[in-house]
């Protein structure tokens, strides 16, 4: 059923199945389904088995990808110490936090709330594409980098190089027009 998920060409969620808004489109909201299903206390038995599965899939890592942003299983929030928030929007909130690891020291941590109810805009299909679009450019010096990913008891997380401001500010400290500062 995962594999059916995923377009086999480019590894991004398959339109057939899934949107932003399922219900709207009239599709059932499967990802939010599955998260409780897989997250299920009698379904953790068969993870291993998945996530061996998921490694076949192509193209490489799409399929690993929805299975961390699936389970809770496989993401260790206890790297991520003294989460201090810095910013926030409409998508989510953005903390600093230490690490317990060698380097980096300091990330930032990007929070998603999981939705209410089956019946909200499907934020796993939009944290997917995100995550996609930065594994698929990360050896761009232009684009962040990304550390880990995945989805924790309240939401998902995007854990990314912390930078000494916002964008928004590095945006408002610029002078000349856009094509000049390119």
């Amino acid at each position: 059923m995962i594999s059916l998920l995923l377009n086999p060409t480019r590894g991004t969620l398959d339109e057939h199945y899934t949107s932003q808004f399922p219900l709207d489109d009239g599709k059932p909201n499967i990802l939010y389904i599955m998260h409780f299903h897989m997250n299920h206390p009698s379904n953790q038995h068969i993870l291993p088995f998945l996530l061996q599965k998921m490694a076949e899939i192509h193209p490489f890592p799409a399929g690993q990808r929805l299975l961390k942003l699936l389970t809770t299983a496989f993401n260790d929030m206890s790297i991520y110490n003294d989460k201090k928030k810095i910013g926030g929007g409409a998508y989510g909130t953005i903390f600093e936090c230490n690490t317990n690891l060698a380097a980096p020291k300091t990330v930032a941590l990007k929070e998603t709330k999981f939705p209410n109810s089956i019946h909200d805009r499907c934020v796993l299909h939009d944290i997917f594409t995100e995550i996609t679009c930065l594994e698929h450019f990360r050896l761009d010096p232009s684009v962040t980098d990304l550390y880990d990913y995945g989805v924790v008891d309240n939401g998902y997380i995007i854990v990314m190089k912390k930078y000494p401001s916002s964008l928004e500010d590095w945006r408002l400290k610029q002078e000349g027009t856009w094509q000049e500062n390119i």
